[in-house]
């Protein structure tokens, strides 16, 4: 059994990639989830469980459940960033991950990403080795394990309801609509002044059951304030339910905390 490192870092360099302008002002938000998510794969590649320590079995792979991300400061244009990542609890059904991106000494975001087992073939849940990477000590309980609920306030304010299609390159190597593109969903369904005007702060999404390429999908839209007409508020909390009219069932719920950009 080869030796395992119970952390993993992975560095980045920003370019006009990460950004959705040309001036490098609005950051490309999925773009950081994908290279989080990068890091998390690499980290247990490295670690190169083999068939005497597997982790996965015969057509398992890894399922997000549940993001929560504080943004302190988003990466700028130029900066090499550090991405680090670590197992902070596990059980049957759950693991949670716990990522910290750094540019020199400043921690930039936090993220808490919880992952479930999923087979490919019956698409139901399976069950984690969690002893496993307790006899490996690959879990750092040191680390405080945020506990969300994502309920949303009665006293909202309700914007929208539109049909989201589901297209080709929504779909991932696992034969769902992939977790990242749920947020591009989201963002791309609030208004073109919110998203100039403000950036994300925090941002938690819930994931129910997974959406299959078949699937007729809704996005409702609510808010803290109304969308309609542009706010001057310094903060906006978006609310977004993913609904799968298909099978009548929520796919994702997604909180979205936006502050004002500094002029």
């Amino acid at each position: 059994m080869s030796e395992k490192v119970p952390s993993y870092t992975q560095t980045f360099k920003i370019n006009s990639d990460w950004f959705i302008d040309r001036e490098h002002k609005s950051n490309n938000f999925t773009k950081l989830l994908e290279a989080i998510l990068e890091t998390s794969t690499n980290h247990e590649q490295f670690n190169q469980f083999d068939q005497t320590d597997t982790i996965l079995g015969q057509d398992e792979s890894w399922v997000i459940t549940q993001n929560v991300c504080i943004v302190n400061q988003l990466p700028r244009y130029g900066d090499i960033i550090e991405i680090k990542t670590k197992i902070i609890q596990a059980n049957r059904f759950l693991l949670e991950r716990w990522f910290e991106i750094r540019s020199k000494d400043h921690l930039l975001l936090e993220c808490q990403i919880q992952f479930a087992v999923i087979n490919l073939k019956t698409r139901k849940m399976g069950r984690i080795n969690h002893k496993m990477l307790e006899e490996l000590k690959l879990i750092d309980h040191n680390q405080h394990v945020k506990k969300i609920k994502l309920t949303f306030p009665e006293d909202i304010t309700f914007c929208q309801e539109n049909d989201q299609v589901i297209i080709d390159k929504d779909i991932d190597f696992n034969n769902h609509v992939n977790n990242l593109v749920y947020i591009n969903w989201s963002i791309s369904n609030l208004p073109i002044w919110l998203q100039n005007n403000y950036y994300i702060k925090n941002l938690a999404i819930k994931y129910g059951r997974e959406l299959l390429r078949e699937h007729q999908v809704k996005i409702r839209t609510e808010a803290n304030v109304k969308l309609e007409t542009r706010t001057e508020a310094d903060k906006v909390i978006t609310y977004q339910t993913i609904y799968n009219d298909t099978i009548q069932q929520e796919a994702a719920r997604i909180e979205i905390e936006w502050l004002k950009k500094e002029l």
